[in-house]
């Protein structure tokens, strides 16, 4: 004889998520953060619904709606859902088997990260024949380092991002509130009670705790009693610590500041050797002095994960850059005029930025309500206003086109910076001239506002 079907109140929490997606340094992480944490709990919400039959109870969404909202980051960091089984052994079960898949996404997105670092090409000059070098950077290290750099990615990110899974028995649908405030306290506590893997020890590698940390009480007392004594008494004579791996003297982070960077080896803790070429050879990407974690590694080529997961277009996968955000008035003011009449002016400034880049086929993450403006565009000027659009908000800033760094990205000279300069303060003038507030000038401090 059959047993009777039990009902069984799940919740599941991904916690501690504001900090996971604020330590940003760039607009595209935020959103990664922010993307990240929504993609991961749709993930398991498909598994508990597709494999176990789970009723939805929050957030109220169709989560197997196949359209563009698979691109938003529309699910919260928590969710309620209930299912029908005779036995509790299948609740467990559903328990054990989405913490393995959650581990298993981590996992996922953090090697994918740590192998498009090491696909990156850097340029090196070869001062013999006087030419640039491209070269991947896989191949500086040799396959352990590759490995060591992966492992070393998937525990910061296990470390960082953790999910808690508990359910209780539904009784009756009269003790719902009840039983979830129950939940929720059984969640809190999970919470409190977890302890930080100190197993592992986080450096250019990871590293796993000496047999002899089993002496002593504390990693305190192993530093003091231990490496510090060997320190101390090989330094003078010049002899190679034996332990040195152990200290944690490697780079951390420059974006969390919580993890140590990803590239560092035992003898270029800095990871100078693919960090600064690299600075120079993906300038958009990573901007100079940044030296990443595994953490934020996976944050910044998130984008690319889901676009090779869902075989998604860049463009379709657009969002705006912090600077981008900073010039939306600028742009929405010459959006407005020209669709009012005709302006020699502002025409002539398309023109010129036409000197620069080729309006007519730039692709960009513009704000993507401006698209519906450009219908009223005169015809013979549509493509460039496009482009216009298209331009990232950064070269309208004039800090820009003060920096060398920056404009010789696009091949721009001296003469040529100052010249542009020169025409972006003309249309600043002429725009306030035209009575336009002042809150239209490109400024990145208005972007972190509205952020």
């Amino acid at each position: 004889m059959l047993g009777e079907t039990k009902t069984y109140l799940f919740q599941i929490t991904i916690p501690s998520v504001q900090k996971f997606i604020s330590s940003s340094r760039k607009s595209a992480d935020l959103w990664a953060g922010s993307f990240m944490v929504s993609w991961l709990m749709k993930k398991l919400l498909e598994i508990a619904i597709k494999d176990y039959k789970a009723e939805l109870i929050y957030p109220v969404i169709n989560i197997n709606k196949e359209n563009e909202d698979k691109l938003i980051a529309n699910i919260p960091n928590i969710a309620i859902f209930i299912v029908r089984y005779i036995n509790e052994n299948k609740a467990e079960e559903i328990k054990k088997d989405l913490e393995k898949n959650f581990e298993k996404l981590l996992n996922d997105i953090a090697e994918f990260g740590t192998d498009k670092l090491c696909q990156e090409e850097l340029i090196f000059k070869d001062e013999i024949e006087n030419r640039a070098l491209k070269i991947e950077i896989d191949c500086l290290f040799d396959s352990n380092e590759k490995t060591n750099y992966v492992d070393l990615a998937k525990y910061q990110i296990k470390e960082t991002l953790k999910l808690f899974v508990e359910y209780l028995e539904l009784k009756d649908i009269n003790d719902y509130k009840e039983t979830s405030e129950d939940l929720a306290n059984l969640i809190n506590y999970q919470k409190k009670s977890q302890l930080p893997d100190i197993e592992y020890i986080e450096n250019y590698k990871l590293v796993k705790l000496p047999q002899s940390w089993d002496k002593w009480e504390n990693w305190e007392k192993f530093y003091e009693n231990g490496l510090k004594k060997e320190i101390i008494s090989k330094k003078d004579r010049k002899e190679e610590i034996e332990n040195l791996e152990y200290l944690q003297g490697v780079y951390r982070c420059s974006s969390c500041g919580e993890h140590i960077i990803i590239g560092a080896t035992l003898k270029d803790w800095k990871g100078n050797t693919i960090w600064k070429p690299l600075w120079e050879a993906n300038p958009k990407y990573f901007s100079r002095g940044e030296r990443l974690c595994g953490v934020c590694l996976a944050k910044r080529y998130f984008r690319e994960y889901i676009q090779e997961k869902y075989k998604i277009k860049t463009e379709d996968l657009g969002f705006p850059s912090t600077s981008e955000i900073g010039a939306t008035l600028f742009k929405k003011e010459i959006l407005k005029i020209l669709k009012n009449k005709k302006d020699d002016k502002l025409e002539e400034f398309l023109l010129n930025l036409g000197q620069f880049f080729n309006l007519g086929d730039t692709k960009g993450n513009y704000v993507k309500k401006f698209s519906e403006e450009l219908k009223d565009i005169n015809p013979e000027l549509k493509s460039f206003v496009e482009g216009l659009l298209n331009i990232d908000g950064e070269w309208f800033l004039e800090d820009t086109w003060k920096n060398k760094n920056d404009y010789e990205v696009i091949g721009a000279d001296d003469k040529k910076a100052n010249q542009m300069l020169k025409t972006l303060k003309e249309i600043y003038k002429y725009l306030e001239n035209k009575g336009v507030e002042k809150h239209y000038k490109p400024s990145e401090y208005y972007a972190v506002i509205m952020l």
